[in-house]
């Protein structure tokens, strides 16, 4: 066997938590076939959940078949606020060639400062798993381009879940640089994971409503996640979702996964945190509607709150000031 420990974060803040996985080659183990435990720095359950309780180097160890392994933790007092690229980036300047979730805007956002980049999944018809925020078909800004949707006799105003991904192939999606119009083809979700993987970035993966993921069908969700793991990368993602039933599931079905619960005006509320800490969720919240009270109720069950979307530095420094963990960004990233 070829048995080793992979840790989402090596370095946590005291009271915060990371996830640890033990994989036989590129194989992730089911966390109920291993046995987990740590030294006093560290607390760990029965499907990898750390919570760091002391500052310090904490240790974990992974049994398997009698065989054993262990990894390192460092517990730290100083927090660092996290930064998202938002659907990867927007561009800072007239010389950035950036058209938000795509292959180029995940590139820059992943040289960026960032801990992790933001996309939007959808599947199509002919299950292809693609990233794309609207659910409509338009010709605003990171969408289509007019020319190509009536050469391709696809409708603006159509639902895109219903075009399948051969159509969508030969169609580009714009962004307005400067006066100019540049253009990228759709990104697939393969290419979003490899891009990530490259820059050693996290992954904010959110399930849009689309053919197979959805509050009344769920079937492809378990698909995603073989996905992720197939290309390595399980443990650096988090699913985030405002559906709640494909959380659900996703947790029935997968113990260990990282998840947040994408939260709006209405829904960033007590309900949803008591969602999240009933589901060991993190809250990705609108964050007009957060507040101090939401925040240490998370905090106080060592999940992580993720603020959307915030570009002016006043309010990033004001999110930051109530205790928020992440700053999902268009534009903004850490200071160097």
């Amino acid at each position: 066997m070829d048995l080793k420990i992979v840790i989402r974060d090596n370095v946590i803040t005291k009271g915060y938590s990371t996830r640890v996985y033990m994989k036989n080659g590129t194989e992730y183990l089911n966390p109920r076939k291993v046995h987990f435990s740590s030294n006093d720095k560290l607390s760990i359950d029965d499907t990898g959940f750390v919570v760091g309780l002391k500052e310090g180097e904490g240790v974990v160890t992974l049994i398997y078949r009698r065989e054993e392994c262990t990894a390192t933790i460092q517990v730290v007092k100083e927090k660092k606020v996290m930064y998202i690229g938002h659907r990867g980036a927007r561009p800072l300047s007239d010389d950035e060639i950036v058209i938000p979730n795509t292959s180029s805007a995940f590139q820059v956002g992943a040289k960026r400062n960032t801990y992790g980049i933001e996309t939007d999944l959808r599947v199509s018809p002919d299950h292809v798993f693609y990233c794309h925020h609207d659910g409509e078909v338009t010709t605003t800004q990171a969408n289509f381009i007019e020319a190509e949707l009536k050469e391709n006799e696809v409708e603006v105003g159509s639902d895109i879940n219903k075009i399948d991904f051969s159509i969508l192939s030969r169609l580009n999606v714009y962004y307005t640089i400067g006066g100019r119009n540049v253009k990228n083809e759709i990104a697939l979700l393969t290419e979003y994971l490899r891009i990530c993987k490259e820059y050693n970035k996290k992954c904010i993966l959110e399930f849009k409503w689309t053919n197979g993921i959805n509050n009344y069908d769920c079937s492809y969700v378990n698909e995603v996640v073989e996905i992720v793991k197939r290309k390595e990368m399980y443990e650096n993602v988090f699913f985030m979702t405002s559906m709640r039933p494909c959380l659900e599931h996703l947790r029935a079905n997968y113990s260990d996964a990282s998840m947040q619960l994408l939260t709006g005006k209405e829904t960033t509320n007590q309900d949803s945190i008591e969602w999240c800490v009933k589901y060991r969720a993190s809250l990705d919240a609108y964050y007009p509607s957060l507040n101090k009270n939401f925040i240490k109720q998370i905090h106080d069950n060592n999940l992580y709150v993720n603020a959307w979307t915030v570009n002016e530095k006043s309010a990033c420094d004001e999110l930051i000031e109530m205790g928020v963990d992440m700053i999902t960004s268009d534009l903004l990233q850490a200071d160097e």
